[in-house]
């Protein structure tokens, strides 16, 4: 008889993430699919009501509880509830990018629900704003549809002020080439945007041209436009001024990924740099349509360098009408989804700042069935600011020392870092300037490190609480086992709520070894 041994060699290494703002932890979106983020990996939810087939926008506190979300059209509080004035808002279950939610400036119980028509609507480009203290704190709609343009774009997005508390709302006009940067601060909406005309012209006899999204990339100086049927342009941002400036357009005339269909989703990654890129095209090949995901590197000096930098991630056949890939979404996780017409899944770019196939992107990775029910995703995800994901940094250690590694990916945009590790007692070694530096603790405890990021605009700060040397794991001894096909792994840890993750990617709590190897 052939015994079965596995030799069990166990190591432990140590990771935190500093996360990010909790506002965007929980969306809702497509038929009846919902997702949260409060414990770091994504939780299926069953409870939304949505069912939109694109544009949609929800909204927590800061510390991750669900204020409400939308479809454009509707506002539903934190107990899936039509707010009484919650109804009639001009938006539309149609339209790519049909709301987006932002807090009003220096009032923290107030936020604007901006929306857009679909297809270049009569309805055009307005904002309610949600009182979240009224209807017993559930929240009620106290002014609803003002009006600030009327035909626009199905594309809308918001960029944070450089000066880290006003924000720049954007929208794109119809029969024009013109963008409009409307400017929120604590004194209301701008009536008068900033208007910046380059790029495409979305004309008016072809409504289908009004469709695509438009996102922010995470440091605000970047816009992306989808144009259906024609481009995706990159514009610089000065989210200082609200100026849009040197258009590039990415598909050329005899660009494949134009044809007919053309792109739809745009998401930059958390370090700006990339360009991903999701729609579909008919292929005269093979006389069907497929979808596609492409990366562009935003960083190259020309249009045709860009242009040459993309790869082309993944693609599908798909049926006529279905199948089609919809919004691409940054998400509190740092990684970045993909809705697909009609799924029970997202797909998921699990390393979005990694070059061509080091992105890391997964086809149907997270499923929306639970228990018997399930979700189905559509053409859109919820829309965030840019700029309000961008509140990470890395950091790992080996839990029985004091020695940390920091790890930091600067964006374009600003233009030095400095630490402050909460450790007085190292001394000058205290700070310092480098993107992953290594600090070795004076003492064990809680230290809260911070930050500082410096930018044309000025500086702002993120921090995080980090313990050190306090995290006691045991992994058993390393062992033989002959006789088994498999043994079941339970870290122990001493007074510790963590996360885990294991070489192979799962994040149980525990591990089923079946086969000779080294654990970790």
């Amino acid at each position: 008889m052939l015994k079965t041994c596995i030799t069990l060699i166990l190591v432990f290494v140590f990771t935190q993430i500093a996360q990010a703002q909790k506002e965007a932890n929980i969306w809702y979106f497509g038929h009846n699919a919902g997702i949260d983020f409060s414990n770091g990996s994504p939780k299926f939810l069953t409870d939304g009501q949505i069912y939109t087939d694109e544009g949609e926008a929800s909204v927590c506190d800061s510390t991750g509880k669900l204020l409400f979300y939308t479809d454009g059209s509707t506002i539903w509080n934190a107990k899936h509830q039509v707010m009484p004035n919650g109804s009639g808002l001009l938006g539309n279950f149609s339209s790519s990018q049909s709301a987006i939610i932002i807090p009003k400036v220096n009032d923290p119980i107030r936020y604007y629900v901006f929306t857009v028509d679909q297809l270049g609507g009569v309805n055009g480009f307005n904002y309610s704003i949600v009182n979240t203290t009224l209807n017993n704190g559930l929240g009620d709609v106290e002014t609803k549809n003002v009006h600030l343009q009327n035909t626009v774009c199905e594309k809308l997005t918001a960029v944070k002020h450089c000066n880290g508390k006003d924000y720049w709302v954007v929208v794109h006009g119809v029969n024009s080439n013109s963008f409009y940067a409307y400017l929120v601060n604590s004194s209301g909406v701008s009536a008068v945007p900033v208007i910046s005309s380059l790029g495409t012209f979305v004309s008016n006899v072809d409504p289908i041209l009004t469709i695509g999204c438009m996102k922010a990339s995470q440091d605000g100086k970047l816009l992306a436009v989808a144009h259906k049927r024609t481009a995706v342009d990159l514009l610089d941002f000065n989210n200082a001024t609200g100026v849009l400036s040197n258009a590039r357009s990415l598909f050329t005339p005899a660009d494949t990924y134009q044809t007919m269909y053309g792109p739809y989703g745009v998401e930059f990654s958390p370090d700006s740099k990339l360009l991903y890129v999701s729609g579909d095209y008919f292929d005269f090949n093979v006389i069907g349509q497929l979808s596609f995901l492409l990366q562009y590197d935003a960083t190259q000096p020309t249009l045709f360098a860009i242009q040459n930098s993309k790869s082309v991630i993944y693609t599908q056949q798909a049926a006529w009408s279905t199948d089609n890939f919809g919004s691409l979404q940054l998400a509190p996780d740092g990684k970045i989804y993909l809705a697909e017409m009609g799924q029970p899944f997202l797909s998921v770019i699990n390393n979005p700042n990694g070059a061509a196939v080091n992105c890391q992107f997964v086809h149907g990775q997270l499923s929306l069935w639970t228990n018997g029910f399930y979700g189905s995703s559509m053409y859109g995800l919820p829309a965030f600011p840019g700029g309000i994901l961008d509140k990470r940094f890395n950091f790992k250690g080996n839990c029985t020392g004091n020695t940390m590694n920091f790890q930091y990916s600067r964006s374009p945009a600003e233009l030095s870092i400095k630490w402050d590790f909460g450790d007085p007692g190292s001394g000058v070694n205290n700070y310092s300037t480098l993107d992953s530096p290594l600090h070795n603790f004076s003492i064990n405890g809680d230290h809260l490190v911070k930050l500082i990021r410096f930018t044309n605009c000025g500086s702002d700060t993120i921090s995080k609480i980090i313990k050190v040397g306090q995290v006691k794991l045991n992994l058993g001894n390393d062992s033989l086992f002959c006789g088994v096909t498999s043994y079941v792994i339970n870290p122990q840890v001493a007074g510790q709520s963590l996360k885990y993750l294991w070489q192979d990617g799962t994040m149980s709590s525990s591990y089923n070894a079946n086969k000779d190897g080294l654990y970790w």
